[in-house]
């Protein structure tokens, strides 16, 4: 309290003095600094069990730097055409810059959510499943397709890698849907001209990413791997309506959307 009563008389005789220039550069001074090393200048808000789910969300979700979405991405899933080529100069992402995505962050809370676009890509889990093998084919030991989903995939789990996770456990909070807008892998371009009129974006996504594999997942599948998929994506299928080789290309079905 002393300390406190010291400061403020000393500032009071600096201000008679008519030094409140020089203290006014210094505090100027000070907030550019802080501002620099991510420091927010209101505080952190008081946020919900929401939006401390999503902030703890595996892969974490992508801020805009003008506040005009929040991405929530999956793996194999169009994650690197949207924010590493189409926005990657707009886009704050936590793993290149984890001190600057934690203070935008502190700034969030519902009604931010409320008022700014949220959106996903998601994709069929027999195809992701296939694309995210190729990617990793390094770490599968040599296995063909098959022998990999049934003896690792099926005893493992989607924890062998978070290529692998499904989609529905970063999408929901408490069986509430907690995006604005799913859009599909397998109409993407429909689906991101949908997302990019949201958000003043370019309406044509490059695609990038691509691995060397059969156009069609289905000729990967034995009937035993198809079961270990649709065991260990339950929820994604059923969340998104997909199925194997079914050929739908309808709008995703929802268990309930978040207010």
């Amino acid at each position: 309290m002393t300390r406190s009563l010291d400061r403020l008389a000393h500032l009071a005789d600096a201000l008679r003095a008519g030094q409140h220039r020089r203290l006014l550069i210094r505090l100027a001074a000070k907030l550019r600094g802080a501002r620099a090393h991510g420091a927010t200048i209101s505080g952190a808000v008081t946020q919900s069990d929401r939006v401390r789910a999503i902030r703890a969300r595996a892969n974490p979700v992508i801020l805009d730097r003008r506040d005009r979405f929040v991405f929530f991405p999956n793996s194999k899933v169009a994650q690197r055409s949207i924010a590493r080529d189409l926005l990657r100069d707009r886009v704050i992402v936590r793993k290149d810059d984890p001190r600057a995505w934690a203070a935008r962050f502190d700034r969030i809370d519902d009604a931010y959510f409320a008022r700014t676009f949220t959106f996903t890509v998601v994709r069929n889990p027999f195809d992701r499943v296939v694309s995210a093998f190729h990617y990793l084919r390094d770490r599968c030991a040599g296995r063909e397709f098959n022998e990999f989903v049934v003896d690792v995939l099926g005893r493992e789990g989607t924890s062998f890698d978070p290529h692998f996770a499904p989609q529905a456990d970063g999408l929901l909070h408490d069986g509430a849907l907690l995006v604005d807008h799913v859009g599909r892998f397998e109409t993407l371009d429909r689906s991101w001209r949908e997302i990019a009129a949201r958000i003043d974006a370019p309406a044509v996504l490059p695609h990038r990413g691509r691995s060397e594999r059969a156009a069609s997942y289905a000729g990967y599948y034995g009937d035993e791997a198809r079961r270990v998929v649709e065991r260990l994506y339950h929820d994604d299928l059923t969340l998104f309506g997909y199925a194997f080789d079914d050929g739908r290309r309808d709008q995703p079905r929802v268990l309930r959307v978040a207010p």
